[in-house]
């Protein structure tokens, strides 16, 4: 083997080895949660094995008095595995006291390809092509990607998820490396922001400290900021 040929070797090895793992022990995270500027309560997100390689990930919001009493508290759940190396969804449910009409739920078939939605009593079932998420999961998608390219500034990624109707497709890209403060703290950080609308925005940041956790969530529209999430202690 030539001199050469052994360093180029090194090399790659030394920069598999650097490369960072997910991050997939059971944890949650919590975060102050504001909308349009104003408080809405907390909320906490969680990651708990289900089974060999699969994962139940939940989010669950507790709003102030006023809009628990008006709206109820949601909650988003997803099941998911992780198959070399990326999310397969399996099953997602979206509940909200008091407001039953807004619950759904997805049910993912085992190759990706169908995915059946409940909703109100009525099931509708629909042929895809893989990956679709669910609107919780992709988070996860992202923050993953985003780790695996955290040195490429500029790198855009698409992500197709199914909410309601047919799925749609968003571009995101890795914007910059920053400091972010939270109410946890300040922490270096990776910017994603999604891309394809200039009027609907989506950032995260995401903290390599923190086992690439994401630490805040900014949505504007139109400029204005709608949802606001920060990291609590």
């Amino acid at each position: 083997m030539s001199k050469l040929l052994a360093l180029l070797l090194l090399g790659i090895g030394a920069a598999q080895a650097a490369a960072p793992e997910q991050d997939w022990t059971p944890h949650q995270e919590r975060y102050s949660v504001a909308w349009g500027g104003i408080a809405l309560g907390e909320g906490s997100i969680s990651l708990k094995p289900r089974g060999a390689d699969c994962f139940d990930y939940v989010s669950q919001t507790t709003p102030i008095a006023l809009v628990r009493w008006s709206y109820g508290e949601p909650r988003e759940a997803s099941r998911f595995c992780v198959k070399d190396g990326a999310i397969v969804p399996q099953h997602f449910e979206y509940t909200v006291s008091g407001n039953s009409k807004d619950n759904f739920t997805l049910d993912f078939s085992e190759d990706g390809r169908r995915i059946k939605r409940l909703q109100g009593g009525t099931v509708t079932e629909l042929s895809v092509t893989p990956p679709v998420y669910d609107r919780f999961v992709v988070r996860e998608a992202i923050r993953i990607w985003a780790m695996q390219h955290a040195g490429e500034i500029g790198a855009e990624q698409e992500f197709t998820v199914l909410e309601t109707g047919q799925p749609k497709t968003y571009r995101y890209a890795i914007k910059a490396r920053e400091k972010v403060q939270t109410e946890a703290g300040s922490f270096d950080s990776i910017r994603v922001e999604r891309v394809d609308n200039p009027k609907k925005i989506q950032r995260y940041w995401i903290a390599p400290s923190r086992h690439y956790a994401v630490v805040r969530v900014e949505h504007l529209y139109k400029g204005k900021q709608q949802l606001m999430m920060s990291l609590r202690p």
